[in-house]
C-alpha cells in the first residue's frame, strides 16, 4: 500500500484519535469473528460433559486397580459366537439346530456395576461410547439399526419372596447388579443393513428375504424398528447361556436344566409379551432386562446361587433374536461375551463409577 503522507503537527490529535477508533472498530471485528456461536458454545458444552464420563469398561478396569485381583482382567471378554446351538431353517417342521454362525456385532467390552436403590436404566447414556470408522457407517441417517448394542442384565443380589410383595415392590430400592455387554456392530452387517434399506425403500415387501442379506439381518431390523411398541415382537429377544463347569461346582439340577438352552426375556402365555426396556442415544440402543420384577422366585434363586458363585463359575453368554417363521431362519447370535471367574462382590458401586467431576481418560 502507498504510504500515508506525513500529518501536520497540529493534526495529530485528531489522527490519533481517528486511528483509536479504526483500531477500535477492528478488533470489535476480530472479536465478532472469533467469538462462537451459540451452537459450538453448546456443542463444545457438550463436547466438555462427555469428557467426565467413564469410558465403556471402566467399572472393569477400576475394580482391578482397586482389588488387584487379576480375574477382572480376563472376566468379561469375547466369546466364540459359534459354540451356541440356534434355530435352523425349517424349524418349526425338523426340530433342527445348528451352530451359529459369526456374530452380527462383536464385544467390544463390558461394565459390572452394584446399584444400592434399584436397577440402572439407559446406562450407556453415562459412558463414553466411542464413534466407529466408515467400514461400519450404516448410509441412512434415520435406519432403526444401532452402530452399537448394549445389553443390561439388571440382576437381583437377593431372591425376591415367594409371596406378599407387587411386582414393582420388587425391584424398588433393592441391591441390584448392573452386568452391561457392549456390542459393536460388524463391517458385514453394516453392508447387509444398508443393503436391505435400499430394497425397502425401493418397494420390496418387508415379509419376503432380500438376496444377499441373511434373514437374521432382516429379522434384527425388523426388531430395532418395531420392538419399542410392539410388546410380542419385544418378547423375541432371548438369550443363551452355556456354563462349562457345572458339574465341577455342584450347580443345582434346576440350573443345569438350562444349560445351552434359549431364555426368552418375555412373560409366560399364548402371546409372549416382552418387559425389555429401550433406550437409544447417539450410536447406541440399550436392551435393560429387568430381571427382578419379571423373573420368576425360582428363576431368581437360581441367580442368587449364580453370584454367589460368580468367582468359580466359567460361563458363555448370547443375545439373539429369536426367529419364528422360515424367512426369520437360521437365526444368528447377535453378540455373545464369555463370563469366566468374575468376581463380582467386588464390583464397584455407582458412586465409585459415576460421581468424578474431572476428565476420565481412555485406556487401552
Amino acid at each position: 500500500p502507498e504510504a500515508a503522507p506525513e500529518a501536520a503537527p497540529e493534526a495529530a490529535p485528531e489522527a490519533d484519535r481517528s486511528a483509536a477508533e479504526t483500531g477500535g472498530k477492528k478488533a470489535e471485528a476480530v472479536d465478532e469473528g472469533t467469538a462462537a456461536s451459540p451452537a459450538e458454545a453448546d456443542r463444545s458444552e457438550a463436547e466438555a460433559q462427555e469428557r467426565l464420563k467413564p469410558p465403556i469398561g471402566f467399572s472393569v478396569a477400576k475394580a482391578y486397580e482397586v482389588t488387584k485381583n487379576e480375574a477382572w482382567l480376563q472376566a468379561l471378554q469375547p466369546t466364540d459366537p459359534t459354540q451356541f446351538k440356534v434355530r435352523d431353517y425349517g424349524y418349526a417342521q425338523s426340530k433342527l439346530k445348528q451352530p451359529s454362525g459369526p456374530g452380527l456385532y462383536e464385544s467390544c467390552g463390558a461394565d459390572c456395576c452394584v446399584s444400592s436403590q434399584g436397577p440402572l436404566s439407559d446406562f450407556a447414556a453415562r459412558v463414553r461410547i466411542p464413534d466407529l470408522g466408515p467400514d461400519c457407517a450404516l448410509e441412512a441417517e434415520a435406519s432403526p439399526v444401532p452402530q452399537h448394542l448394549v445389553v443390561n442384565l439388571q440382576i437381583p443380589m437377593q431372591a425376591k419372596a415367594l409371596f406378599g410383595s407387587s411386582k414393582k415392590s420388587k425391584a424398588l430400592g433393592k441391591p441390584t447388579l448392573n452386568a452391561v455387554y457392549y456390542f459393536r456392530i460388524q463391517a458385514a452387517t453394516a453392508h447387509a443393513v444398508n443393503k436391505l434399506e435400499k430394497a425397502y425403500a425401493s418397494g420390496h415387501p418387508r415379509d419376503l428375504n432380500v438376496a444377499g442379506v441373511p434373514p437374521a439381518v432382516q429379522l434384527f431390523h425388523r426388531w430395532c424398528e418395531g420392538a419399542h411398541r410392539d410388546k410380542a415382537l419385544n418378547g423375541q429377544f432371548k438369550a443363551i447361556g452355556l456354563g462349562f463347569n457345572f458339574d465341577e461346582v455342584g450347580a443345582p439340577a434346576f440350573v443345569k436344566s438350562y444349560n445351552g438352552k434359549p431364555v426368552l426375556f418375555a412373560a409366560s402365555g399364548k402371546v409372549r409379551e416382552g418387559f425389555n426396556i429401550i433406550h437409544r442415544g447417539k450410536g447406541y440402543l440399550e436392551v435393560d432386562v429387568p430381571m427382578a420384577e419379571n423373573f420368576s422366585y425360582l428363576a431368581q434363586r437360581g441367580m442368587a446361587w449364580g453370584f454367589g458363585m460368580a468367582e468359580r463359575l466359567d460361563l458363555a453368554l448370547a443375545f439373539l433374536i429369536e426367529g419364528r417363521k422360515d424367512f426369520e431362519q437360521p437365526e444368528c447370535v447377535l453378540g455373545s461375551a464369555a463370563n469366566k471367574f468374575v468376581p463380582v462382590k467386588a464390583a464397584l458401586g455407582e458412586d465409585e463409577l459415576f460421581n468424578s467431576d474431572q476428565e476420565v481418560a481412555d485406556f487401552a
